[in-house]
């Protein structure tokens, strides 16, 4: 399970920190033909990522923290799957559901460490 988790989280890492500096320093690249109002929220999407990538870090820090492993995965797991559902819902609004598959992917991994937390080994 070791293996697994520093796979995950090093995938969570890059990620979001690439995903996330490219959206803040390039949104019209994301979404060219989008109003100004779209790119202050993609914007503030990419912040989030950052957020989420620095989280990252600090749960490979705390890696041995039971409590920080539990909760840190969880939230990952919690965020990658409200983020799926977002996908859901746009994409029956008529939005490309291609670039959630990630997030499925990613918190269908985190679900599945956060329910074998106690079995993580470092």
């Amino acid at each position: 399970m070791g293996k697994f988790f520093i796979a995950v989280l090093f995938s969570q890492m890059v990620i979001q920190t690439v995903v996330g500096l490219l959206i803040i320093l390039a949104p019209k690249a994301a979404l060219p033909e989008a109003a100004m109002s779209e790119i202050y929220l993609l914007i503030n999407q990419g912040f989030i990522a950052l957020a989420m990538a620095v989280v990252s870090v600090v749960l490979w820090v705390q890696r041995e923290n039971p409590a920080v492993v539990g909760f840190a995965t969880v939230l990952f797991a919690i965020y990658h799957s409200m983020i799926t559902l977002s996908g859901i819902v746009t994409t029956a609004m008529g939005n490309n559901f291609g670039p959630f598959w990630i997030h499925v992917v990613l918190g269908g991994c985190f679900w599945i460490l956060w329910a074998r937390r106690s079995r993580l080994a470092f």
